[in-house]
Protein backbone atom coordinates (compact mmCIF):
# COMPACT_ATOMS: atom_id res chain seq x y z
CA UNK A 1 0.00 0.00 0.00
CA UNK A 2 2.85 2.26 0.63
CA UNK A 3 4.31 1.29 -2.62
CA UNK A 4 1.24 2.54 -4.66
CA UNK A 5 0.50 5.63 -2.60
CA UNK A 6 4.20 6.97 -3.58
CA UNK A 7 4.16 5.74 -7.07
CA UNK A 8 0.59 6.68 -8.13
CA UNK A 9 1.16 10.55 -8.79
CA UNK A 10 4.04 9.37 -11.21
CA UNK A 11 1.53 7.08 -12.66
CA UNK A 12 -0.85 10.23 -13.43
CA UNK A 13 1.50 12.52 -14.41
CA UNK A 14 2.80 10.09 -16.86
CA UNK A 15 -0.50 8.85 -18.20
CA UNK A 16 -1.46 12.59 -18.68
CA UNK A 17 1.57 12.51 -20.64
CA UNK A 18 1.03 9.89 -22.85
CA UNK A 19 -2.69 11.46 -23.62
CA UNK A 20 -1.57 14.69 -24.64
CA UNK A 21 1.27 13.37 -27.07
CA UNK A 22 -0.91 10.82 -28.29
CA UNK A 23 -3.29 13.45 -29.21
CA UNK A 24 -0.72 15.70 -30.67
CA UNK A 25 -0.09 12.58 -33.29
CA UNK A 26 -3.60 11.74 -33.63
CA UNK A 27 -4.04 15.65 -34.99
CA UNK A 28 -0.88 15.17 -37.57
CA UNK A 29 -2.01 11.78 -38.74
CA UNK A 30 -5.58 13.80 -39.62
CA UNK A 31 -3.88 16.80 -41.04
CA UNK A 32 -1.94 14.10 -43.29
CA UNK A 33 -5.14 12.56 -44.29
CA UNK A 34 -7.35 15.59 -44.57
CA UNK A 35 -4.32 17.32 -46.67
CA UNK A 36 -3.77 14.62 -49.06
CA UNK A 37 -7.49 14.42 -49.57
CA UNK A 38 -7.63 17.83 -50.31
CA UNK A 39 -4.84 17.78 -52.87
CA UNK A 40 -6.58 14.61 -54.76
CA UNK A 41 -9.23 17.04 -55.16
CA UNK A 42 -7.64 19.68 -56.11
CA UNK A 43 -6.14 17.58 -58.77
CA UNK A 44 -9.38 15.68 -59.82
CA UNK A 45 -7.72 12.26 -58.59
CA UNK A 46 -5.00 12.76 -61.05
CA UNK A 47 -1.28 11.78 -60.05
CA UNK A 48 -0.25 13.03 -63.07
CA UNK A 49 0.32 16.49 -62.39
CA UNK A 50 0.51 19.75 -62.83
CA UNK A 51 -2.03 19.42 -66.02
CA UNK A 52 -1.98 22.20 -68.84
CA UNK A 53 -4.86 24.22 -67.26
CA UNK A 54 -2.98 24.50 -64.36
CA UNK A 55 0.03 25.72 -65.93
CA UNK A 56 -1.36 28.20 -67.93
CA UNK A 57 -3.83 29.64 -65.37
CA UNK A 58 -2.12 29.35 -61.80
CA UNK A 59 1.44 29.04 -62.26
CA UNK A 60 2.32 31.14 -65.70
CA UNK A 61 4.44 33.07 -63.78
CA UNK A 62 6.65 30.59 -62.35
CA UNK A 63 10.50 29.88 -64.86
CA UNK A 64 10.10 26.14 -64.02
CA UNK A 65 7.98 23.56 -62.20
CA UNK A 66 8.56 20.31 -61.30
CA UNK A 67 6.81 19.52 -57.61
CA UNK A 68 3.54 20.61 -56.22
CA UNK A 69 2.61 20.31 -52.70
CA UNK A 70 0.18 21.71 -50.18
CA UNK A 71 0.86 22.13 -46.57
CA UNK A 72 -1.84 22.30 -43.76
CA UNK A 73 -2.37 25.71 -41.59
CA UNK A 74 -4.60 26.51 -38.76
CA UNK A 75 -3.76 30.31 -39.86
CA UNK A 76 -2.00 33.07 -41.19
CA UNK A 77 0.11 35.46 -39.10
CA UNK A 78 0.64 38.15 -41.67
CA UNK A 79 2.12 36.58 -44.13
CA UNK A 80 3.48 33.39 -42.25
CA UNK A 81 1.58 30.10 -41.82
CA UNK A 82 1.14 29.41 -38.47
CA UNK A 83 0.72 24.96 -37.50
CA UNK A 84 -1.84 24.05 -34.95
CA UNK A 85 -0.70 23.98 -31.47
CA UNK A 86 -1.16 20.79 -29.08
CA UNK A 87 -0.66 22.50 -25.45
CA UNK A 88 0.86 19.81 -22.90
CA UNK A 89 -0.72 21.11 -19.37
CA UNK A 90 1.57 21.11 -16.95
CA UNK A 91 0.72 20.05 -13.29
CA UNK A 92 2.94 22.56 -11.36
CA UNK A 93 4.19 25.62 -12.73
CA UNK A 94 3.14 28.56 -15.19
CA UNK A 95 2.50 28.42 -18.79
CA UNK A 96 5.58 29.22 -20.40
CA UNK A 97 4.59 30.62 -23.31
CA UNK A 98 1.92 31.33 -25.82
CA UNK A 99 0.97 29.50 -28.97
CA UNK A 100 2.23 31.77 -31.39
CA UNK A 101 4.74 33.39 -29.53
CA UNK A 102 8.28 32.56 -29.26
CA UNK A 103 9.08 30.40 -25.93
CA UNK A 104 11.12 31.69 -23.54
CA UNK A 105 14.57 30.27 -23.07
CA UNK A 106 13.69 27.38 -25.57
CA UNK A 107 11.18 25.83 -23.51
CA UNK A 108 7.77 25.33 -24.32
CA UNK A 109 4.08 23.40 -23.33
CA UNK A 110 3.11 23.18 -27.08
CA UNK A 111 3.40 20.53 -29.82
CA UNK A 112 3.51 22.16 -33.33
CA UNK A 113 2.96 19.78 -36.22
CA UNK A 114 3.70 20.62 -39.64
CA UNK A 115 2.71 18.71 -42.68
CA UNK A 116 3.25 18.94 -46.40
CA UNK A 117 2.10 16.88 -49.16
CA UNK A 118 3.00 16.76 -52.89
CA UNK A 119 4.32 14.48 -55.73
CA UNK A 120 7.05 14.96 -57.61
CA UNK A 121 6.58 15.38 -61.64
CA UNK A 122 8.46 15.68 -64.85
CA UNK A 123 10.24 18.84 -64.55
CA UNK A 124 8.48 21.57 -67.23
CA UNK A 125 9.66 24.85 -67.90
CA UNK A 126 8.03 27.76 -69.16
CA UNK A 127 8.92 28.70 -73.10
CA UNK A 128 7.67 32.06 -72.66
CA UNK A 129 3.88 30.93 -73.91
CA UNK A 130 4.04 27.46 -73.86
CA UNK A 131 5.34 24.57 -71.16
CA UNK A 132 7.69 22.23 -72.22
CA UNK A 133 9.44 19.21 -70.13
CA UNK A 134 12.82 19.83 -69.57
CA UNK A 135 13.41 15.98 -68.15
CA UNK A 136 11.41 13.22 -66.61
CA UNK A 137 13.36 12.27 -63.76
CA UNK A 138 11.17 11.86 -60.57
CA UNK A 139 13.65 12.67 -58.23
CA UNK A 140 13.92 16.64 -59.32
CA UNK A 141 11.40 18.27 -57.18
CA UNK A 142 11.39 21.81 -57.35
CA UNK A 143 10.04 25.15 -58.04
CA UNK A 144 11.40 28.21 -59.07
Amino acid sequence: MFEFIIFLPFVVVLFKMFLNIGGAINGSINQQKSLRGYFFYLNKGNSYFPDKSLLDNELKSFAQVGFYALGYIEQLKGETPIAPCYKIEPFFGEDFDKCLDKPKENKSQFIKPKTMFGLCGPVFVNNGDSWGIAHQTSGTCMTR
